[in-house]
């Protein structure tokens, strides 16, 4: 399963519309939503940061590293701080 797909199940799951999902993100409209779940795997870090955000869950369920929603500070706490190292090595 791709990233792209897990995030649609995921939403699925969540009883969440692509609309829906958009306006957790802060889009404009759900095309952005749809083009990410027919994307397959082309998701930025940030990006996946931001979804699993969105729908209340982690970034390793996102990845498929795991199938829960648990979410520790010590996971969180190193998800972010992967992030902000991403961010930093691009500019």
């Amino acid at each position: 399963m791709t990233v792209g797909e897990r995030i649609k199940a995921i939403r699925e799951e969540k009883g969440l519309s692509q609309e829906e999902l958009a306006n957790r993100l802060g889009l404009k409209n759900k095309s952005s939503v749809c083009k990410i779940e027919k994307s397959g795997n082309k998701v930025s870090a940030p990006s996946i940061y931001k979804y699993a955000e969105a729908l209340g869950t982690t970034v390793a369920r996102v990845m498929g590293w795991t199938d829960s929603d648990f979410e520790t500070e010590s996971t969180l706490r190193h998800e972010r701080e992967g992030i902000d190292r991403d961010r930093k090595s691009v500019v």
